[in-house]
C-alpha cells in the first residue's frame, strides 16, 4: 500500500528543515525542491519516488551542502538531460517534445488537483472551463498575441537590448525546432515577422528625413522598395504557410477501368535529336497501349519530324501558319485528339514510365479536377549552372518552387 503523499511531505520537511547541518540555502533549495515535486512530479515516474528525482538527474550535486559553482553544473545537467539524453525506446514521442508534454500535462494535472483541493467544486470547475473556453479564450488569446506583437514591434531598444532579443529568439527556435509537426514552422514564421516588421516600424518612425526635401524624397523611394519586398515576404509566407504534400492515388485494380490517354509534345525549332528522346519516352510509359495515343505537334512543318512519326508510330500533326505559337498548336491538336484525357510535354521533357500511373489517380478520385501539374527535374545544366559550374553542387530553383512553393 502507498504512503499518504502529504504525510510524507511533512515528514521530509521537518527532517530538511531540523537537519542542523544543513545550511540555510540548502534549506530553501530542499524546501523548494519538495513543493516542486508535490506540484509537478508526484506518481510520474514509476519505480522512483519523486523527492529522490535530484539523486536520479543530479547525482553530481548535494543538494544538503550547495556549492557556489551547482547552479552552473544544473544548467549543464538540465542541457543534457533535455537535447543529449536518449529517450527510452517505448516512448512515443522522443526528445524534447516528449519531456514538454510530460511537464505540462504534470503541470496541469497538479493545478487541477490544488484547485479541487481549494474547495472549488469539480461541476463548477468544469462548466466553468467549458465556458471559458467557448466564449473567452480564443478573443483572449487572440488580443493577448496581438499585444505583445505591438509590444515586440514597436517597443525601442538600445543595441544591446535588440542583441538580446534576437538571441532570444533565435534560442527559442533552436528548442522548440526539435518538436513535431508543423509547429516549429509556424512559430519560425511568427518570429521572422516580428522581426522583419520590427524593422520596417523603425524604418517608416525613425529613419526618414524630414528636413532635407531631397533627401526625404530619395528616403521614401527606397522605404518603398523595402516596403515592396516586405510585402513579397508577406505573401510569401501566406502562400506556404499549410504546404499540402500530396501524395500519389491508387488507380483501379483492373486496367480495364483505366481512361484512355493523349499525349501532346509541341515542337517548332528543336532539333529532332531532342525530341526523339522525348518520343521514344512516351512510348515507354506503363499504360495500356490501347488506351494510349502519342502526337507530335510540329509548327516548324518539317518534313524529317513527318518521317520520323510516321516510323515510330505516333500521330502527327501541323498546321498551315503558328498562330497564338504554343496555345495554339495544342488548341488546335485537341479539335483531333479523341482522348479522355491530355498530357502535354514540352519537346525536351522526358517522363518516366510511371508518370502516369502517379498523376492519372487523382482525376479518378475527383471529377471536378481539371488540372494535375507535377514537378520536374534536369538532367541537364541551365545556363547559369553551366556559367558557374555549380550543377548538382547548388539546388536548382526548380526544386523550390515545386518542392514549397507549388505545394503551398
Amino acid at each position: 500500500m502507498k504512503e499518504d503523499f502529504s504525510s510524507i511531505l511533512r515528514a521530509r520537511y521537518r527532517h530538511y528543515v531540523g537537519v542542523k547541518v544543513v545550511s540555510l540555502p540548502g534549506k530553501c533549495v530542499l524546501v523548494s525542491w519538495l513543493l516542486f515535486s508535490a506540484l509537478f512530479l508526484r506518481n510520474r515516474i514509476a519505480g522512483c519516488e519523486s523527492w529522490r528525482l535530484p539523486e536520479v538527474f543530479f547525482p553530481h550535486i548535494s543538494l544538503i551542502r550547495p556549492q557556489l559553482l551547482d547552479p552552473l553544473r544544473i544548467v549543464v545537467q538540465v542541457f543534457w538531460l533535455f537535447f543529449m539524453r536518449t529517450p527510452p525506446q517505448k516512448s512515443r514521442t522522443r526528445g524534447f517534445s516528449r519531456r514538454l508534454r510530460y511537464a505540462v500535462g504534470g503541470a496541469k494535472g497538479r493545478l487541477q488537483g490544488l484547485a479541487n483541493k481549494a474547495w472549488l467544486q469539480p461541476s463548477f470547475w468544469q462548466t466553468r472551463d467549458a465556458n471559458v473556453a467557448r466564449r473567452h479564450r480564443q478573443p483572449l488569446t487572440i488580443a493577448l498575441a496581438a499585444v505583445l506583437a505591438v509590444l515586440c514591434i514597436t517597443v525601442p531598444l538600445d543595441p544591446l537590448a535588440q542583441f538580446v532579443f534576437a538571441t532570444a529568439l533565435f534560442g527559442i527556435l533552436l528548442v522548440f525546432n526539435r518538436l513535431p509537426g508543423r509547429f516549429p514552422q509556424m512559430l519560425m514564421i511568427v518570429l521572422s515577422l516580428l522581426i522583419s516588421c520590427r524593422y520596417i516600424w523603425w524604418r517608416c518612425s525613425s529613419t526618414l528625413n524630414f528636413d532635407d526635401p531631397l533627401g526625404l524624397a530619395l528616403g521614401i523611394v527606397l522605404l518603398l522598395a523595402e516596403l515592396y519586398a516586405w510585402l513579397v515576404l508577406l505573401l510569401g509566407y501566406f502562400q506556404n504557410i499549410w504546404p499540402l504534400n500530396r501524395p500519389a492515388k491508387s488507380l483501379p485494380k483492373d486496367t480495364a477501368d483505366w481512361p484512355s490517354v493523349d499525349i501532346f509534345v509541341p515542337s517548332y525549332n528543336e532539333d529532332l535529336e531532342v525530341v526523339r528522346a522525348t518520343i521514344y519516352a512516351c512510348q515507354g510509359l506503363d499504360w495500356p497501349k490501347d488506351k494510349l495515343e502519342i502526337y507530335l505537334l510540329d509548327d516548324g512543318r518539317r518534313d524529317d519530324f513527318r518521317d520520323f512519326a510516321r516510323d515510330v508510330g505516333v500521330h502527327y500533326i501541323t498546321r498551315d501558319d503558328n498562330r497564338h505559337a504554343k496555345a495554339g498548336n495544342i488548341n488546335n491538336a485537341l479539335k483531333q485528339s479523341r482522348g479522355e484525357y491530355v498530357a502535354i510535354f514540352d519537346c525536351d521533357h522526358i517522363p518516366t514510365r510511371a508518370f502516369l500511373q502517379l498523376s492519372m489517380g487523382w482525376f479518378l478520385g475527383d471529377p471536378k479536377l481539371a488540372l494535375v501539374q507535377t514537378p520536374h527535374h534536369f538532367f541537364s545544366p541551365d545556363p547559369f549552372e553551366r556559367n558557374l559550374s555549380n550543377f548538382r553542387k547548388v539546388p536548382n530553383e526548380g526544386g523550390l518552387f515545386y518542392g514549397l512553393i507549388q505545394n503551398g
